[in-house]
């Protein structure tokens, strides 16, 4: 089983934070509706945080981990928000794993 320490889980965190502030600042920049941004961010957020939280209070339970995956997931499908090129066709790709 895969325990990660408080120090992972907070790097972990720190680069998810970052990430989602990229997804905030892609969408912003390139015209979608600022309620659409707050929505997909707090979604985002909300799977990122709460997964995190579930791996480090049970880590033997897969359940914070599969979370974590769900709020990446987000993060990359928030791609296709991006004006064209690969950045944009991946976004597309994984618009529908979320």
């Amino acid at each position: 089983m895969l325990r990660p320490t408080t120090t992972a889980l907070t790097a972990l965190g720190a680069v998810l934070l970052g990430a989602l502030a990229a997804e905030i600042v892609i969408g912003v920049a390139n015209g979608v509706p600022p309620v659409h941004v707050a929505v997909i961010g707090w979604l985002t957020a909300a799977y990122l945080i709460s997964g995190l939280v579930a791996w480090r209070c049970r880590p033997a339970n897969r359940f914070g981990p599969l979370m974590v995956l769900a709020g990446v997931s987000s993060l990359v499908s928030a791609l296709h928000w991006t004006q064209g090129g690969v950045l944009h066709t991946i976004g597309q790709a994984a618009d529908v794993l979320p």
